[in-house]
């Protein structure tokens, strides 16, 4: 497979424990798209120099060992998700022969990475949570563990999502603007008409045609990437 052109190996559906949530396997659709968007942002191979990039429910690992092979002097990048998760992601990450600069780790939402990190990536870590009731709610934990790896001002996250339930994210992403004081910008999808920092938030998704742009309530399955940097 290939994301934003760089050719990766994934191994990870073969290596997938059994106790591993199915989805952990998938290499989302939205995926690229993010490695697109820190092409466009970060946009030399010096671009992320020397920063901590970390990736919650990283799955396959593809995201984490893109920034690894297109960033040759990022600091480090670790690819986390649940422990039954790791031996999937070690598999990609030694596949792509990267095993010296992605740290693959465990890690609980709730809990938080003890290193100090600069970059945040979550790519459809809204997919999950609150749809049974024999299922934990994954949004509050998610929380923590964001508020606790961007500690520091000018700690960056983007956090890209697919549309499912709109109101279930609009309320995790006002939470998380309340809760971690970020600053925000909107690339792919909108959390309100004018992306102005104090007007009422929404989902907002940008429909484009020839000669016009116009922006309308978010629906099921439209993408909405946004970039939060503390303040």
């Amino acid at each position: 497979m290939e994301l934003c052109g760089v050719p990766l190996k994934v191994c990870a559906e073969k290596q997938l424990s059994p106790d591993a949530p199915p989805e952990s396997a998938r290499v989302w659709p939205l995926t690229d798209t993010l490695a697109r968007f820190l092409v466009d942002t970060f946009a030399t191979p010096d671009g992320l120099r020397d920063k901590a990039v970390l990736e919650l429910g990283a799955g396959t690992a593809a995201l984490s060992c893109f920034v690894a092979a297109a960033y040759a002097t990022v600091g480090r990048v670790y690819a986390t998700d649940l422990p039954e998760v790791v031996p999937a992601m070690v598999a990609t990450v030694e596949a792509n022969e990267l095993g010296g600069r992605v740290t693959v780790a465990p890690l609980r939402w709730g809990e938080a990475l003890t290193q100090p990190v600069d970059v945040v990536l979550c790519c459809e870590c809204l997919y999950w949570g609150g749809w049974s009731i024999l299922h934990d709610d994954t949004r509050q934990p998610l929380l923590q563990t964001l508020d606790s790896s961007c500690q520091a001002n000018g700690a960056v996250c983007v956090l890209a999502f697919t549309v499912r339930d709109a109101d279930r994210e609009l309320d995790f992403v006002r939470e998380l603007l309340k809760r971690c004081n970020f600053k925000w910008r909107c690339v792919c999808g909108c959390v309100d008409r004018h992306v102005n920092q104090s007007a009422e938030l929404r989902l907002m998704s940008c429909r484009s045609a020839p000669g016009s742009t116009r922006w309308t309530d978010a629906k099921e399955g439209d993408a909405v990437l946004m970039m939060l940097t503390r303040a």
